[in-house]
């Protein structure tokens, strides 16, 4: 499900719909009326969302595909001729030096420094590429022609040899600095928008090639932001399992049958008080991923504090009293390995080069639960079973799992 969700997968998923689409399509005047009105919708919606989210990154990166969008069908209002042929050249070197220069900086919001620098970069490219479109030559169309590589290029690759490597030098670069120093969906998407954007003009330099992967990198933006939003809103930061709000509302989706469990960390303000706090979110983060690994069909929630919610749908107490003990003795068994902070961040080679610097701590959990009645059915009733279960099992030495 994971893999599906993917914003990689979903970036795949819909080049290789829109290739084959277009392909085997037969395309009508009205379609193409269609999407070049729905482009420009597209892009001037996906700005919005950038605006209303703060996503100066973003933002910027849409003028660009807006500015030759205008260029190609409304030329008028740029107090330019317009040109299909200066198009194709000029057109995957802006995108390309405009998604490089971009990538690199970090998202610091619209009102900032930062979000002004992105302006005035992709403004400056721009510019220039406004004035070479305005003067475009056949002595210039002859010096981008200018063969560099020693070897013939394969015939579905339509540009030529210098925006092939500037092509490629952006593509390098912009997905290394994506993928490994980003995290966020709306951070990695610039690479899927570039890759969208260039692929008109490397396979194919047809309109309607370009106006579609426009939309779609619009669309993909779009939904790019709005999983971070959904991350932001309902996956807890720190351990990336479901929050405290995604668990209200799966309470909404339960049927008559369920069982809930609630879990705590034995001792967990020892280690806040005796190791610091950056060793007691190592725990946490632990811990969920543990309770991320349940059987049962059981979804853990991060409930507040050291204190986490399992949910086992169609389950009895005794049915889910199985599962909790085998995870319980998981974690036990495992403990917490509490490293030397002057340990090497690289692993060492041989066994005889790590470091013993490390103390093996002590690390379990007490579990109370409780399932669902025709009498008692309110998720929230039941949580209160759960937790006064968790007391008594606390108050029975802890590291046990006790039913309500």
């Amino acid at each position: 499900m994971r893999f599906v969700n993917s914003l990689n997968t979903i970036a795949i998923m819909i080049i290789i719909v829109a290739l084959l689409s277009l392909r085997y399509m037969d395309i009508s005047h009205s379609f193409y009326t269609y999407v070049k009105f729905l482009s420009l919708t597209m892009v001037i919606l996906s700005s919005a969302f950038c605006i209303y989210f703060s996503k100066s990154k973003l933002l910027v990166l849409q003028i660009i595909p807006l500015f030759f969008i205008l260029y190609m069908f409304y030329p008028s209002y740029l107090y330019l001729d317009g040109g299909n042929y200066s198009f194709w050249y000029i057109y995957p070197l802006s995108i390309s030096f405009s998604f490089l220069f971009i990538s690199i900086l970090q998202e610091r919001g619209i009102h900032s420094y930062y979000g002004i620098s992105k302006l005035f970069i992709v403004l400056f490219i721009l510019t220039i590429s406004y004035y070479f479109l305005h003067t475009f030559s056949l002595e210039l169309r002859n010096a981008l022609d200018l063969k560099i590589l020693s070897f013939e290029l394969f015939d579905f690759i339509k540009v030529n040899d210098f925006t092939l490597l500037i092509i490629l030098i952006s593509l390098f670069f912009i997905s290394f600095i994506s993928f490994v120093f980003f995290k966020g969906d709306s951070e990695k998407v610039p690479f899927w928008s570039f890759v969208y954007l260039i692929i008109p003009a490397l396979f194919f330099q047809e309109k309607i090639y370009f106006l579609v992967f426009c939309v779609l990198s619009s669309i993909l933006i779009i939904i790019a932001i709005l999983k971070d939003t959904y991350k932001m809103a309902y996956l807890d930061t720190l351990t990336a399992i479901p929050s405290r709000r995604a668990l209200e509302e799966d309470f909404l989706k339960l049927g008559s049958k369920y069982t809930v469990a609630m879990v705590d960390i034995d001792f967990f303000k020892k280690f806040n008080d005796t190791h610091g706090h950056d060793v007691g979110d190592e725990v946490l983060k632990l811990v969920a991923a543990q309770l991320r690994e349940v059987k049962g069909r059981g979804k853990a929630y991060r409930y507040g504090g050291e204190e986490f919610t399992i949910v086992f749908p169609n389950k009895t107490v005794d049915d889910a009293y199985m599962y909790l003990e085998e995870l319980r003795e998981n974690i036990a068994k495992r403990g917490f390995v509490l490293r030397d902070k002057d340990r090497p961040k690289e692993t060492p080679k041989t066994k005889a080069k790590q470091s013993t610097k490390q103390k093996n701590l002590k690390l379990t959990v007490s579990i109370g639960l409780a399932h669902a009645t025709k009498e008692q059915r309110n998720p929230h009733d039941v949580i209160k079973k759960a937790d006064t279960a968790l007391y008594k099992a606390k108050e029975n030495g802890r590291n046990c799992t006790q039913k309500a």
